[in-house]
């Protein structure tokens, strides 16, 4: 079965994430894939624009964290640096993005969420950024928070660590549009996406680079830091702690080192 289903309506590449099982958490395999469809939209013109949605009951579930907790801290970040490589690679797609949330948007599935210039969800989707109970933090997610909704709601994602609405969280900006169901969902990014679609490549194109080039100092300076700060957290106690407690379905006991 393979991790990202696609389709081409026209000047449309309609990409599912494809593995339900894990509610499509972003494993190596599954950033591998999105590495490789990646290259693929730079190099051809003729997409004008990419739907990005998920299969069963989540957009994204973030991190694979039963992959991390197999790896020591090395192997730990060099997955948390590859990740964030492939998220920031989809952040900087030359085309509009539209993301098409069908259900949970976690962590790194919350970061993904919000690479899309276009944002949309059904009314029962929850967000989140749950990494604090995992003795970590949502360094690229912070990042992405403070440049879409501001410093504020990304303090209160991030401290919390709790899930919210997709109502709540379109009141924030995190959504454009809130609709009742999956049919509606589809049938509205592929909507906008035609809209898109209809327009000349070489000024999409254009355009998306000055949207994304205005706050590329911003994103490199932040994601920077926010690496910088990230990463001791993978070698304390407390990270090792909240690997185990998720796995064993447990409450974390931390102890601050």
């Amino acid at each position: 079965m393979p991790l990202l289903e696609r389709e081409r309506d026209g000047h449309i590449e309609f990409v599912r994430l494809n593995s339900p099982k894990t509610m499509n958490a972003l494993s190596t395999a599954l950033c591998a894939a999105l590495d490789g469809l990646a290259a693929e939209i730079e190099a051809d013109v003729s997409i004008r624009c990419v739907i990005f949605t998920g299969s069963g009951r989540a957009f994204c579930a973030g991190a694979d964290l039963k992959e991390r907790k197999t790896l020591g801290p090395v192997e730990r970040w060099t997955y948390v640096v590859n990740l964030n490589r492939t998220l920031r690679r989809l952040d900087s797609l030359p085309v509009p993005v539209i993301t098409a949330v069908n259900g949970y948007a976690l962590g790194g599935g919350l970061e993904l969420a919000l690479i899309g210039d276009y944002r949309i969800a059904v009314e029962d989707a929850e967000i989140g950024s749950p990494e604090a109970r995992w003795g970590i933090i949502p360094g690229g997610g912070i990042v992405r928070l403070v440049r879409e909704c501001g410093p504020s709601i990304a303090a209160l994602l991030s401290f919390t660590a709790e899930r919210y609405k997709a109502s709540t969280a379109q009141g924030w900006g995190i959504f454009h549009e809130v609709v009742s169901d999956e049919t509606s969902l589809e049938a509205q990014a592929r909507a906008v996406a035609k809209r898109i679609g209809a327009n000349a490549p070489l000024a999409l194109r254009a355009a998306k680079r000055l949207v994304r080039g205005v706050d590329e100092a911003f994103m490199a300076n932040a994601m920077n830091l926010a690496m910088e700060i990230r990463a001791p957290l993978d070698a304390t106690e407390d990270c090792s702690e909240g690997l185990a407690a998720f796995a064993a379905r447990r409450p974390p006991n931390f102890r601050g080192r």
